[in-house]
């Protein structure tokens, strides 16, 4: 069930409406690897993640994951409740009972061992248009953890544009870019911090395309 409404939603609804209204350019669905990977994108706008789950592949609907801060998407039941029908989100917790820091990290761990494939947006918020901020770490210590997991990056251009903080979507000159989901031994064994430096820079290679 969850699976035919993602179809209807992702292909028959939104997919046509950000590509003839909005101007979304949309990727090959072959961009993406077969097997489990990790996303990392840029992040400008709440279009991002439904553009990302619109470009994947019919059979990859149900595997997919965007990761988002339950203290904000799960903050009641009924928006936890669509966001995880509808977008497959998988929630993390960055803070405990009593304000006590608990270790994300170790959540999506757990996801990635079960064989989900998940959306990253290492920024950690929406950013200007058009602009990069410094990467977190995370999606590098996932890569480290499993290494038969592929990194997939990703990126977005115009979606800041089409809808920026605040504002309703509108339309503009949008376009997602995949790059190939090459990682060798060499490189993800690097220092976590050189690994996310590498990482970002193969999103921002994507930009200059």
């Amino acid at each position: 069930m969850r699976i035919f409404a993602r179809f209807v939603l992702y292909r028959l609804i939104l997919r046509p409406f950000l590509s003839l209204i909005i101007g979304v350019k949309f990727p090959k669905a072959s961009s993406f690897p077969e097997g489990q990977f990790i996303l990392v994108s840029n992040h400008n706008s709440h279009l991002d993640t439904v553009s990302l789950l619109c470009s994947l592949p019919v059979n990859r609907l149900g595997d997919v994951h965007p990761a988002a801060a339950a203290d904000y998407f799960a903050r009641n039941k009924v928006m936890a409740t669509l966001c995880e029908f509808f977008l497959n989100t998988v929630f993390v917790r960055r803070k405990g009972e009593g304000g006590q820091i608990l270790k994300p990290l170790d959540e999506l761990d757990m996801h990635v061992k079960a064989g989900k494939s998940l959306i990253l947006f290492p920024e950690g918020t929406r950013g200007l248009p058009e602009q990069i901020t410094d990467f977190k770490c995370g999606a590098a210590v996932l890569l480290q953890r499993n290494p038969h997991v592929k990194l997939v990056p990703v990126f977005m251009i115009g979606m800041g544009k089409a809808m920026p903080k605040g504002g309703l979507p509108i339309p503009s000159e949008c376009e997602i870019r995949i790059g190939k989901s090459s990682i060798d031994e060499t490189t993800r064994n690097r220092p976590v911090m050189e690994l996310t430096a590498f990482i970002q820079d193969e999103v921002l290679r994507l930009k200059e395309i």
